[in-house]
């Protein structure tokens, strides 16, 4: 741990120098402010009931439903930060957390079945610490939307929530008895500072898990819940 230490201590010092102005600052009015990375289509702000997940919470189930044609999935609790990964947020290292989406239609062929993937999503999401009090922001890139908290719970809440994201319009998947939709969320260790990343081989603490969440779904009618979107404030 000490060595994890030194590392993360001369990683921020040199963040605080050699990092372009342009990625790490925004304006803001007449204030700079440290740079914000962008969060999904639509990230969820769950209310401060909600928010307060504790690490040892379980994934939430993988829930699908048709709206206005689309084919939508809710879940949260993607993924979980270690007490290393923590750590290291907090010592101001930005974090680049890769959430996946896939669906799948059934194919059979003499007798065997398998899938085969007709809509895929994949973005990053960045999380990182910055300030004298300590605010926490993400960054989604495919949407370029950005969002500041006053805690990490709250941030690691919004980063790890899918609520009405849309995966595939229903009208252009194509015929199929079923389909399979699979999502996953985890930290890109190879994003992280070249210095970290013996430390990070090195300290199971690190390890990623990036087993995916998946679902099944049949046509037979009604194949899909109509599931009105739930009344909760949605980050814009």
């Amino acid at each position: 741990m000490i060595g994890s230490k030194l590392l993360i201590g001369c990683l921020r010092l040199s963040l605080a120098f050699g990092v372009a102005a342009e990625e790490l600052n925004f304006k803001l009015g007449s204030e700079t402010v440290l740079p914000a990375p962008p969060l999904l289509e639509e990230i969820l702000i769950a209310d401060s009931a909600t928010q307060a997940s504790e690490a040892t919470t379980p994934r939430q189930e993988l829930k699908l439903y048709q709206e206005n044609g689309a084919l939508k999935i809710n879940i949260s609790h993607l993924t979980e930060l270690s007490d290393a990964q923590t750590e290291a947020i907090n010592s101001e290292l930005m974090m680049y957390f890769m959430t996946e989406v896939e669906v799948a239609f059934i194919n059979n062929a003499f007798g065997i079945d398998w899938f085969s993937t007709v809509e895929e999503l994949s973005y990053y999401t960045q999380l990182y610490a910055f300030g004298i009090n300590r605010e926490y922001l993400l960054y989604n890139n495919r949407n370029k939307k950005f969002r500041t908290f006053k805690n990490l719970d709250e941030a690691v809440t919004t980063l790890t929530t899918l609520n009405g994201l849309t995966v595939a319009e229903l009208s252009h998947l194509p015929p199929s008895p079923a389909y399979r939709v699979r999502v996953r969320q985890y930290l890109d260790i190879w994003r992280l500072p070249a210095a970290l990343l013996l430390e990070v081989l090195s300290n199971p603490e690190w390890d990623i898990n990036k087993e995916w969440n998946s679902q099944i779904f049949y046509t037979e009618n009604p194949y899909l819940p109509s599931h009105p979107t739930e009344e909760v404030p949605i980050f814009e």
